[in-house]
């Protein structure tokens, strides 16, 4: 190391060790004033904080205000701790990969110029990759969360669309999803074609709904849909593409505190009226717990009404019909 820099480490040095207070009048401004900068901030990264290339990134401007340079990023570096760094490594590190960016900071140019560094040379996406890999962890990750969140919506595909005019449309994209329940992002048609490629991709048919398919089974731009905007409720994106085909108990599980009186007379209605469609002699010669666990009824059943079909019937029609009446009545059933 030459005299010149082992000076600038040395007084650097005697200042976090407290023996003096402050660098030297003009140190800073001095013709050795850039260079005193470059090396010092080389000797903070690499030796004090012995960070390795990849964790340059994590440096702000609070780390040189703790380490005693605030003066040096003032004069010599235009107040900017980026450009302390993008000195010793020039080129290396672009200035959104840092924590935070100067306020209008993102204009046209700089949003596209950071948008194709991150597709063409950062992640080298094709225009396929793009539609099937590109996803908000992308942005955020490298620096670009904050442009797709405050300009953007929330929506990277409003970003892509911006940087490339009309290039992609929304249902190219295979991890498209609402970022924001306020943004109609997809269409219903588009939600509805998604979920049927699911389908037949899983050999499921529609009636396998019910019972065959979960928020776990799905392809991940639709569990993140159902997780953003059907608060994980895979019935709420059922009952949005097939309007009123399906009834919230036929799924798997109801929510906590679904079974008011409504909706357990609203149920057993539903199961005897219109979906078995029996008379009042079906119902006392037929009706029995199957009926109620085929069709999605069989915890209401036996939460509710320790698994008697006569006391969920009695509540339904009160007094309507008589315990002897039913003919497959089940002596084991609690009186």
């Amino acid at each position: 190391m030459n005299t010149i820099k082992q000076s600038a480490i040395d007084i650097y040095k005697e200042i976090l060790l407290k023996k003096i207070k402050s660098f030297p009048q003009g140190f800073w401004k001095s013709e050795q004033g850039k260079q005193n900068g470059i090396t010092i901030t080389k000797y903070l990264i690499e030796d004090i904080l012995q960070l390795p290339k990849n964790k340059v990134i994590t440096l702000t401007k609070q780390t040189f205000i703790d380490y005693k340079l605030s003066s040096m990023i003032n004069y010599v570096f235009d107040k900017s701790y980026y450009n302390a760094i993008n000195a010793v490594y020039p080129n290396e590190f672009k200035r959104w990969e840092f924590t935070a960016v100067p306020k209008n900071y993102w204009t046209n140019e700089h949003i596209k110029e950071a948008v194709k560094w991150l597709i063409i040379d950062k992640l080298k996406y094709n225009d396929n990759d793009i539609k099937n890999k590109l996803n908000k962890d992308d942005f955020q990750n490298n620096g670009l969360g904050g442009l797709y969140c405050t300009k953007f919506h929330n929506s990277y595909y409003e970003v892509i669309n911006f940087v490339y005019p009309n290039k992609f449309k929304k249902s190219d994209f295979k991890n498209y999803i609402y970022f924001n329940s306020s943004h109609t992002q997809w269409t219903k048609s588009i939600i509805k074609e998604k979920f049927e490629t699911f389908l037949i991709q899983s050999n499921l048919s529609k009636k396998d709904i019910k019972t065959k398919v979960s928020t776990k089974d799905l392809p991940k731009d639709l569990f993140n849909l159902i997780y953003n905007k059907y608060h994980n409720s895979l019935f709420k994106l059922i009952d949005y593409i097939y309007p009123n085909e399906f009834k919230r108990w036929e799924f798997r599980r109801v929510p906590k505190g679904y079974w008011t009186d409504e909706h357990i007379k609203e149920s057993v209605k539903w199961l005897i009226e219109n979906k078995l469609k029996y008379n009042d002699n079906d119902i006392k010669n037929k009706l029995n717990r199957n009926d109620f666990i085929n069709n999605g009824l069989g915890s209401l059943l036996r939460n509710k009404f320790n698994n008697s079909v006569y006391n969920i019937l009695n509540f339904v029609y009160p007094n309507k019909f008589q315990r002897q009446e039913l003919k497959r009545y089940n002596k084991k059933e609690t009186h």
